[in-house]
Protein backbone atom coordinates (compact mmCIF):
# COMPACT_ATOMS: atom_id res chain seq x y z
CA UNK A 1 0.00 0.00 0.00
CA UNK A 2 2.82 2.47 0.31
CA UNK A 3 4.14 1.43 -3.13
CA UNK A 4 0.72 2.50 -3.96
CA UNK A 5 1.01 5.88 -2.09
CA UNK A 6 4.35 6.53 -3.62
CA UNK A 7 2.78 7.29 -6.90
CA UNK A 8 -0.67 8.32 -5.63
CA UNK A 9 -0.30 10.82 -2.70
CA UNK A 10 -4.19 10.57 -1.67
CA UNK A 11 -4.17 6.97 -1.08
CA UNK A 12 -4.58 6.38 2.33
CA UNK A 13 -2.76 3.23 3.76
CA UNK A 14 -4.55 3.05 6.93
CA UNK A 15 -7.98 3.11 5.26
CA UNK A 16 -6.49 0.60 2.74
CA UNK A 17 -5.48 -1.76 5.09
CA UNK A 18 -8.72 -1.26 6.85
CA UNK A 19 -10.91 -2.74 3.88
CA UNK A 20 -8.18 -5.93 3.37
CA UNK A 21 -9.19 -6.31 7.01
CA UNK A 22 -13.03 -5.92 6.51
CA UNK A 23 -12.52 -8.82 3.37
CA UNK A 24 -10.79 -11.29 5.81
CA UNK A 25 -13.38 -10.45 8.49
CA UNK A 26 -15.59 -12.75 6.59
CA UNK A 27 -13.33 -15.42 4.96
CA UNK A 28 -13.07 -18.90 6.24
CA UNK A 29 -10.16 -20.36 8.02
CA UNK A 30 -9.16 -22.95 5.69
CA UNK A 31 -7.15 -22.81 2.15
CA UNK A 32 -10.12 -24.56 0.39
CA UNK A 33 -12.62 -21.78 1.97
CA UNK A 34 -9.94 -18.91 1.57
CA UNK A 35 -10.27 -20.26 -2.39
CA UNK A 36 -13.60 -20.31 -2.83
CA UNK A 37 -14.40 -17.21 -0.78
CA UNK A 38 -12.08 -14.65 -2.49
CA UNK A 39 -12.35 -16.22 -6.49
CA UNK A 40 -15.79 -17.18 -6.15
CA UNK A 41 -17.63 -14.92 -3.59
CA UNK A 42 -15.91 -11.91 -4.42
CA UNK A 43 -14.57 -12.41 -7.65
CA UNK A 44 -11.04 -11.98 -7.77
CA UNK A 45 -9.71 -12.47 -10.60
CA UNK A 46 -6.39 -12.36 -13.05
CA UNK A 47 -6.58 -9.59 -15.77
CA UNK A 48 -5.91 -11.55 -18.91
CA UNK A 49 -6.65 -8.51 -21.36
CA UNK A 50 -5.00 -5.76 -19.87
CA UNK A 51 -2.59 -7.71 -17.92
CA UNK A 52 -0.01 -4.71 -18.26
CA UNK A 53 -2.41 -1.85 -17.11
CA UNK A 54 -0.34 -0.16 -13.81
CA UNK A 55 -3.11 -0.43 -11.75
CA UNK A 56 -2.83 -4.27 -11.63
CA UNK A 57 0.24 -4.23 -9.04
CA UNK A 58 -1.38 -1.55 -6.68
CA UNK A 59 -3.16 -3.18 -3.92
CA UNK A 60 -5.75 -0.74 -3.91
CA UNK A 61 -6.85 -1.02 -6.95
CA UNK A 62 -6.63 -4.56 -6.74
CA UNK A 63 -9.01 -4.63 -3.78
CA UNK A 64 -11.67 -2.32 -5.35
CA UNK A 65 -11.20 -3.49 -9.32
CA UNK A 66 -11.17 -7.58 -8.21
CA UNK A 67 -8.51 -7.77 -11.04
CA UNK A 68 -4.85 -8.23 -10.78
CA UNK A 69 -2.31 -10.10 -11.86
CA UNK A 70 -0.12 -13.25 -9.82
CA UNK A 71 2.19 -11.21 -7.31
CA UNK A 72 -0.36 -9.03 -6.64
CA UNK A 73 -3.55 -11.14 -6.13
CA UNK A 74 -1.19 -13.60 -4.21
CA UNK A 75 -0.17 -10.74 -1.69
CA UNK A 76 -3.91 -10.37 -1.16
CA UNK A 77 -4.27 -13.97 -0.49
CA UNK A 78 -1.46 -13.98 1.78
CA UNK A 79 -2.95 -10.70 3.68
CA UNK A 80 -6.62 -11.87 3.97
CA UNK A 81 -5.13 -15.68 4.74
CA UNK A 82 -2.65 -14.47 7.21
CA UNK A 83 -5.66 -12.60 8.95
CA UNK A 84 -7.54 -15.88 9.12
CA UNK A 85 -4.88 -18.46 10.37
CA UNK A 86 -4.39 -19.50 6.81
CA UNK A 87 -0.91 -18.62 6.40
CA UNK A 88 0.56 -18.60 2.98
CA UNK A 89 4.17 -18.09 2.08
CA UNK A 90 4.87 -16.55 -1.99
CA UNK A 91 6.62 -18.63 -4.52
CA UNK A 92 8.38 -16.90 -7.08
CA UNK A 93 8.23 -19.10 -10.17
CA UNK A 94 10.78 -17.42 -13.52
CA UNK A 95 7.62 -15.55 -14.86
CA UNK A 96 4.72 -16.13 -12.61
CA UNK A 97 3.93 -16.01 -9.05
CA UNK A 98 2.42 -18.78 -6.81
CA UNK A 99 1.59 -18.64 -3.22
CA UNK A 100 2.22 -21.99 -0.87
CA UNK A 101 0.14 -22.84 2.53
CA UNK A 102 2.90 -22.61 5.32
CA UNK A 103 1.87 -25.99 6.64
CA UNK A 104 1.49 -27.93 3.90
CA UNK A 105 4.31 -28.13 1.18
CA UNK A 106 1.73 -29.78 -1.66
CA UNK A 107 -0.73 -27.29 -1.29
CA UNK A 108 -0.43 -24.43 -3.77
CA UNK A 109 -2.83 -21.52 -4.76
CA UNK A 110 -2.52 -20.21 -8.41
CA UNK A 111 -4.01 -16.66 -7.39
CA UNK A 112 -4.10 -15.45 -11.21
CA UNK A 113 -6.93 -18.22 -12.00
CA UNK A 114 -8.24 -18.94 -8.85
CA UNK A 115 -6.69 -22.54 -8.44
CA UNK A 116 -5.17 -25.23 -5.98
CA UNK A 117 -2.83 -26.83 -7.67
CA UNK A 118 -1.09 -30.16 -6.04
CA UNK A 119 3.54 -30.11 -7.26
CA UNK A 120 2.34 -31.81 -10.04
CA UNK A 121 -0.44 -29.17 -11.02
CA UNK A 122 2.49 -26.62 -10.70
CA UNK A 123 4.69 -28.36 -12.72
CA UNK A 124 2.51 -28.74 -15.52
CA UNK A 125 1.26 -25.06 -15.18
CA UNK A 126 5.17 -24.01 -15.48
CA UNK A 127 5.49 -25.95 -18.09
CA UNK A 128 2.72 -24.47 -20.43
CA UNK A 129 3.34 -21.12 -19.20
CA UNK A 130 7.08 -21.62 -20.57
CA UNK A 131 6.87 -23.13 -23.47
CA UNK A 132 7.86 -26.62 -21.88
CA UNK A 133 10.06 -25.69 -19.55
CA UNK A 134 11.20 -28.25 -16.51
CA UNK A 135 10.63 -26.94 -13.07
CA UNK A 136 13.54 -26.69 -10.32
CA UNK A 137 13.11 -27.64 -7.39
CA UNK A 138 14.65 -24.41 -5.61
CA UNK A 139 12.09 -22.04 -7.33
CA UNK A 140 9.67 -23.84 -4.72
CA UNK A 141 11.50 -22.26 -2.10
CA UNK A 142 9.48 -19.31 -0.24
CA UNK A 143 10.58 -15.47 -1.47
CA UNK A 144 9.91 -13.16 2.09
CA UNK A 145 8.44 -9.44 1.46
CA UNK A 146 11.93 -7.61 -0.05
CA UNK A 147 12.30 -9.95 -2.99
CA UNK A 148 8.17 -9.83 -3.47
CA UNK A 149 8.39 -6.11 -3.30
CA UNK A 150 11.44 -6.34 -5.69
CA UNK A 151 9.15 -8.22 -8.40
CA UNK A 152 6.23 -5.93 -8.00
CA UNK A 153 8.60 -3.02 -8.95
CA UNK A 154 10.29 -4.76 -11.44
CA UNK A 155 6.90 -5.30 -13.11
CA UNK A 156 6.19 -1.52 -12.88
CA UNK A 157 9.50 -0.57 -14.07
CA UNK A 158 8.82 -2.93 -17.52
CA UNK A 159 5.35 -1.00 -17.39
CA UNK A 160 7.11 2.74 -17.10
CA UNK A 161 9.84 1.72 -19.58
CA UNK A 162 7.10 1.35 -22.20
CA UNK A 163 5.34 4.63 -21.43
CA UNK A 164 8.86 6.37 -21.22
CA UNK A 165 7.27 9.19 -23.28
CA UNK A 166 4.16 9.74 -21.51
CA UNK A 167 5.47 11.64 -17.99
CA UNK A 168 9.61 11.95 -19.56
CA UNK A 169 10.33 9.29 -17.63
CA UNK A 170 9.50 10.19 -13.71
CA UNK A 171 7.57 6.87 -12.95
CA UNK A 172 10.19 4.89 -14.56
CA UNK A 173 12.42 6.88 -12.24
CA UNK A 174 10.40 6.16 -9.20
CA UNK A 175 10.12 2.77 -9.55
CA UNK A 176 14.18 2.42 -9.72
CA UNK A 177 14.56 4.86 -6.97
CA UNK A 178 12.52 2.98 -4.54
CA UNK A 179 14.06 0.02 -5.50
CA UNK A 180 17.11 1.14 -4.08
CA UNK A 181 15.40 1.63 -0.65
CA UNK A 182 14.96 -1.88 -0.36
CA UNK A 183 18.15 -4.23 1.26
CA UNK A 184 20.29 -6.20 -1.34
CA UNK A 185 20.45 -3.54 -4.35
CA UNK A 186 23.61 -4.13 -6.12
CA UNK A 187 25.41 -2.19 -8.77
CA UNK A 188 22.85 -3.32 -11.71
CA UNK A 189 19.97 -1.08 -9.84
CA UNK A 190 22.42 1.32 -9.80
CA UNK A 191 22.76 1.04 -13.64
CA UNK A 192 19.35 0.70 -14.16
CA UNK A 193 18.59 4.64 -12.56
CA UNK A 194 21.91 6.05 -14.06
CA UNK A 195 20.40 4.81 -17.93
CA UNK A 196 16.69 6.38 -17.39
CA UNK A 197 18.61 9.69 -16.14
CA UNK A 198 20.76 9.57 -19.20
CA UNK A 199 17.22 8.70 -21.28
CA UNK A 200 15.73 11.84 -19.42
CA UNK A 201 18.66 13.65 -20.61
CA UNK A 202 19.91 13.76 -16.93
CA UNK A 203 22.85 12.92 -18.64
CA UNK A 204 25.53 14.80 -15.59
CA UNK A 205 23.86 12.67 -13.23
CA UNK A 206 24.03 9.64 -15.31
CA UNK A 207 27.70 9.73 -15.59
CA UNK A 208 28.43 10.36 -12.42
CA UNK A 209 26.97 7.51 -11.00
CA UNK A 210 28.31 5.24 -14.16
CA UNK A 211 32.14 7.01 -13.26
CA UNK A 212 31.38 5.79 -9.41
CA UNK A 213 29.92 2.22 -10.54
CA UNK A 214 33.23 1.98 -13.45
CA UNK A 215 35.60 3.33 -10.13
CA UNK A 216 34.51 0.80 -7.93
CA UNK A 217 34.41 -2.45 -10.00
CA UNK A 218 38.17 -1.20 -11.10
CA UNK A 219 39.38 -0.85 -7.25
CA UNK A 220 37.33 -4.40 -6.68
CA UNK A 221 39.70 -6.23 -9.05
CA UNK A 222 36.77 -6.42 -12.18
CA UNK A 223 37.96 -4.83 -15.00
CA UNK A 224 35.83 -6.54 -17.59
CA UNK A 225 32.87 -5.01 -15.37
CA UNK A 226 34.68 -2.03 -15.01
CA UNK A 227 35.00 -1.47 -18.95
CA UNK A 228 31.38 -2.18 -19.53
CA UNK A 229 30.58 0.50 -17.37
CA UNK A 230 32.95 3.11 -19.15
CA UNK A 231 30.78 1.80 -22.73
CA UNK A 232 28.08 2.98 -20.64
CA UNK A 233 30.20 6.35 -19.55
CA UNK A 234 30.92 7.05 -23.76
CA UNK A 235 27.50 6.46 -24.38
CA UNK A 236 26.21 8.77 -22.06
CA UNK A 237 28.56 11.43 -22.99
CA UNK A 238 27.50 11.49 -26.50
CA UNK A 239 24.22 12.49 -25.66
CA UNK A 240 25.67 15.51 -24.62
CA UNK A 241 27.81 15.96 -27.65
Amino acid sequence: MCLAREFDPAVDVDEELDVIAALAAACPDDLAGLRAYLFGTLGFTGDSENYYDPRNSFLNDVVRRRRGIPISLSVIAMEVGGRRGVPLVGIGLPGHFLTRSEDDRSAYLDAFSGQLLTVEGVERLFAATTGGGQLEPAWLEPVGPVDTLRRMLNNLRRIYDVRFVEDGGRRLLATVELDLLLPGAGGEVRAARAACLARMLRTGEAIAEFVALADESEKAGDEEEAERWRRQIRAATALVN
